[in-house]
């Protein structure tokens, strides 16, 4: 669909919007989306966040975080606590914390306890760009838990060191 109507802008004489989504089946174009500063970009990368392709919305996450585009925030603590796949969590966690936006302290602090140790360790290295003292506890447990994945603690680790606890 998204193809289609990319075909269908190119004719009015838009190609933006084929290069952008250059395959019928395939994911959007990254690099022409990410360079891209039309306004209307970020709205569309927000919707590519409820896509059905695990593949589509980890890009989308990504880009809005190369983007720093902050008004998209709430749309990604929505991903980071809902989505089915874990890498489109991580990178909504990760874009979370280099938007540092204080909003999203609950978000990471809740991705802090998440099954997925992939999603714990951005959690973590994203409640250090936020600063997030409140999530101390959280990260606490992290640490002294035997069964937490080593690179888990070793970023809770580093992260009380770079808060100076």
């Amino acid at each position: 669909v998204r193809h289609a109507s990319a075909k269908s802008l190119a004719l009015l004489g838009d190609d933006f919007w084929l290069e952008a989504f250059p395959l019928p089946t395939g994911p959007p174009s990254l690099k022409t989306l990410a360079a891209s500063d039309r306004p209307e970009i970020l709205e569309v990368l927000v919707d590519l966040l409820t896509v059905q392709h695990a593949e589509d919305r980890r890009l989308a996450a990504e880009i809005l975080g190369l983007k720093g585009a902050a008004n998209a925030a709430t749309a990604l603590r929505v991903v980071a606590a809902n989505d089915k796949d874990s890498a489109v969590r991580v990178h909504a966690v990760h874009t979370l914390g280099e938007l540092r936006d204080a909003a999203s302290v609950g978000a990471v602090m809740s991705a802090i306890s998440d099954r997925s140790g992939g999603v714990r360790y951005a959690a973590v290295l994203a409640a250090g760009k936020l600063g997030a003292m409140e999530a101390l506890p959280k990260l606490l447990e992290r640490l002294y838990d035997p069964g937490e994945k080593p690179q888990v603690r070793a970023a809770v680790a580093g992260m009380l060191h770079q808060l100076q606890c």
